[in-house]
């Protein structure tokens, strides 16, 4: 079976037809390629009526393209055709996805039981065509395709409201096991509701409404390709030497550090003897199915492991998991409820290497047949969220240590144009979040990596850095990820120190962060805005 979800295109030049004729266009190709598999084919076609108008300034180029359109279907309907029968009609999302869905429960039954294809002839004749048992998989596997595309649109039916956790917040929860913890209230409550327009139009007239947003997908910034493992100096990687951690006091003890991300291997050595409390956010169950969180995690707090050290702050001994991103992404709903939860659990550093994913947001909007501009609205109200969230944490890090740290992003391309820098991402260019570009290592000093988003406020070694593997052993990965570690890292330090001192504010905690960055080691010749304050420099003393 082929679902084949696609708009037609100019004609190709190549490759031509059997005949020597030129396809219509890569759809029509791609179709015959499928077909040559031998495989059922249930061709399907949307009637409902094209937005051409004679006053648009390309009609005829749409008419063209509808012509395409009827003559790549005419095939099919015309005797010897590839889809004999021709092809199923439909006219919008609704009426596909309920004939979809009779040919599934069709292909099904008689999967299981070749006795009930007579008894199935109830079914509309359109979609009954002959199937073989083999085609179960196949059937059940577009049926899952299916549910996650309704769970897509679902998502985007979803309103997320914050509220000021004062308004109604409920009482913590209490654990014995957690006893020294308890007291920290959540940053805000969050609701996620099934709203319509008049609905949402409602709550947004209650004073206690901080900020209403759809709930949108967000994405991991993912790691570049494993370059390979670098010449390390011995028995320390090279990131926890340039940001000073090597020759600090400090390491960490005593400091809650929680990551946002996609899981963590617990049972890896870089984590032993480690207190890790977990909590899966993704919906699908805990543990790092990527290796990213792993690998951050590492950077963070990791004990050495084989003799190198890779961890910033080793001396860390409860560290909070929050798997936020799954195999397929995860929602800006499953933040909210993580940033909360870490909160609660008394987060002292708070490190995340996630983006909201407009790309995706758009493709959704796309298949809905809603109007461009939508997405940048849904886009706008997450981001005015999330600096309302962030304001509630700054309230609360007032007589507590708090630092939110981010990845700045990797989709700048200056390797292959100078001038080609792509701005911090979002959430990590709210306020109150420390966001982080990536430094790499050359003959003449650190230099912004290539890739590294510009304008971030703190810099970090962020190419080829070693730490833990998922499932054992040690990993190299690029990335300002990697950079925003060696940040949350060096926090946990400077944590330790202040507290020490009697300094418990996030205020102090910020201010000795980005003061203490240095742009000595840095190559000659950088632009101050891509390296922010400079590279992040842990407590000496």
């Amino acid at each position: 079976m082929l679902i084949l979800w696609s708009r037609f295109g100019t004609p190709l030049t190549e490759p031509l037809r059997p005949d020597g004729s030129r396809y219509l266009s890569g759809t029509e190709w791609e179709y015959e390629d499928a077909i040559s598999g031998e495989v059922p084919i249930l061709l399907h076609r949307r009637i409902s009526d094209p937005q051409v108008s004679l006053r648009d300034t390309d009609y005829a180029e749409k008419r063209r393209q509808l012509e395409l359109v009827d003559a790549f279907f005419k095939r099919f309907t015309e005797p010897g055709g590839a889809a004999t029968g021709g092809y199923i009609q439909y006219n919008d999302m609704s009426d596909f996805k309920d004939k979809f869905r009779r040919i599934v429960e069709s292909a099904i039954r008689q999967s299981l039981d070749a006795e009930a294809i007579s008894s199935s002839q109830s079914l509309d004749a359109e979609i009954t065509t002959p199937w073989q048992p083999s085609m179960l998989a196949i059937v059940d596997r577009l049926t899952r395709q299916l549910a996650e595309k309704e769970k897509e649109i679902a998502n985007l039916r979803q309103t997320l409201i914050l509220r000021s956790a004062s308004q109604s917040s409920p009482p913590v929860e209490h654990r014995p096991e957690h006893d020294s913890e308890l007291g920290h209230p959540p940053a805000a409550q969050v609701e996620v509701l099934h709203l319509d327009s008049t609905e949402v139009q409602a709550v947004a007239r209650d004073p206690a409404v901080e900020a209403i947003a759809p709930v949108i997908p967000i994405k991991l910034i993912a790691p570049l390709t494993e370059l390979g493992m670098p010449a390390e100096t011995p028995g320390i990687a090279w990131g926890v030497t340039a940001v000073g951690a090597d020759k600090s006091p400090f390491t960490g003890n005593g400091v809650v550090v929680a990551v946002l991300d996609t899981g963590i291997d617990t049972a890896h050595p870089a984590f032993t003897g480690l207190t890790i409390i977990k909590r899966d956010f993704s919906g699908e169950g805990n543990g790092d199915w990527h290796g990213h969180g792993t690998h951050f995690a590492g950077t963070v707090f990791g004990r050495p492991v084989d003799g190198t050290r890779i961890g910033v702050a080793p001396g860390v001994n409860r560290a909070l998991i929050a798997k936020t991103i799954g195999s397929k992404g995860g929602s800006s709903d499953a933040l909210v409820l993580a940033l909360n939860w870490a909160i609660e659990e008394g987060a002292e550093v708070i490190v995340l290497s996630l983006r909201f994913d407009l790309v995706t947001l758009q493709r959704q909007f796309r298949e809905l047949d809603s109007m461009s501009e939508r997405p940048l609205e849904a886009f706008r109200a997450n981001v005015r969220l999330f600096d309302s969230l962030f304001k509630f944490m700054r309230g609360l890090s007032a007589t507590r240590p708090l630092v939110i740290v981010a990845a700045a992003g990797n989709e700048s391309q200056r390797e292959l144009n100078p001038n080609a820098m792509a701005g911090v991402c979002s959430p990590a260019d709210s306020d109150g979040i420390i966001s982080v570009a990536a430094l790499s290592q050359s003959l003449n000093g650190l230099t912004i990596s290539p890739f590294s988003n510009t304008g971030a406020q703190l810099s970090a070694p962020g190419a080829r850095i070693v730490s833990a593997r998922a499932g054992g052993g040690l990993t190299s990965f690029s990335g300002t990820s990697m950079a925003a570690g060696h940040v949350a890292g060096v926090a946990a330090l400077w944590i330790e120190k202040l507290k020490a001192a009697g300094l418990q504010g996030a205020s102090f905690l910020s201010a000795r962060l980005l003061s203490s960055a240095s742009r000595s080691a840095l190559q000659p010749g950088f632009d101050p805005f891509d390296v922010g304050y400079g590279i992040v420099r842990a407590p000496q003393d």
